[in-house]
């Protein structure tokens, strides 16, 4: 007699690759695994690659490549419809803080499909969608005037908050001038916010089935990516204290590959 299929056995060999064992939701990996299940489907595997000035690939771009291909070829073990990686290659997010492009995307897009990844652009499914970005009179405006996104803004934890000014100050390499450094740096945050809501428009509707990849904490996560799909995350800022402690394990927060020069 053949044994019923168990979605639990294919997440729990995912669990090694991720940081404590930190999913968002095992529901939503069921969900997600069962339905492509019910059709002979592929498991849908999805992560972002960001653009963050380089003109090569390190130790670090490769060793994220590889991650990608472990987690397929385990979560294959047992599941019988096979397992596909699509990355999704952020240059929106890189446009929109002057981020130069050294054609550091097209060497990761080679690298991807030599392993047989699916790979596609955030700015083309932003095109699908006829989506566009705000100005950065818009976004200054919602922030200033606190209209808008502003009160969800507000919802993230200050700590969280903090962290993400402190990284948009660090990466942005736009020479606009708002006034006082650290308001740059807010604005520079704030916009990045207002993006990741404007791209639950893509996510929510068309990505739904799919076991994404967060290349960075939960916490961020938590605010800046819609809830409602399974995800994974490969590091982690939780202290010991849990999910509500304000202390984090500065240890664990570190660039993703595309702003480390190994």
């Amino acid at each position: 007699m053949k044994a019923e299929f168990n979605p639990q056995r294919v997440i729990d060999n995912v669990f090694p690759f991720v940081a404590n064992g930190v999913i968002n939701n095992s529901e939503f990996f069921q969900r997600a695994i069962l339905k492509q299940h019910s059709l002979g489907r592929p498991i849908q595997i999805a992560g972002f690659i960001g653009q963050g000035g380089k003109d090569h690939l390190g130790k670090s771009d490769i060793g994220l490549l590889k991650k990608y291909s472990q987690v397929q070829h385990e979560l294959r073990k047992n599941y019988p419809f096979g397992v596909e990686v699509a990355l999704i290659g952020a240059d929106i997010h890189g446009l929109s803080n002057s981020m130069p492009d050294h054609g550091y995307l097209d060497l990761i897009q080679n690298e991807a499909k030599l392993k047989d990844f699916n790979w596609i652009l955030l700015s083309r499914l932003y095109q699908d969608k006829r989506l566009n970005l705000p100005t950065w009179t818009e976004a200054s405006k919602q922030l200033y005037y606190k209209k808008g996104k502003y009160e969800e803004w507000l919802k993230i934890p200050v700590q969280i908050r903090n962290d993400l000014i402190k990284q948009a100050g660090k990466h942005h390499r736009s020479d606009k001038d708002i006034g006082k450094e650290d308001s740059n740096d807010i604005l520079n945050a704030f916009y990045y916010f207002l993006m990741r809501k404007i791209e639950e428009q893509i996510f929510i509707p068309d990505w739904q089935d799919f076991l994404f990849v967060i290349n960075g904490s939960r916490e961020l996560a938590e605010h800046t990516f819609p809830q409602s799909i399974a995800q994974m995350y490969w590091y982690d800022t939780r202290h010991h204290g849990g999910h509500r402690s304000r202390e984090l394990n500065k240890d664990m927060i570190i660039p993703p590959p595309w702003f480390r020069n190994d």
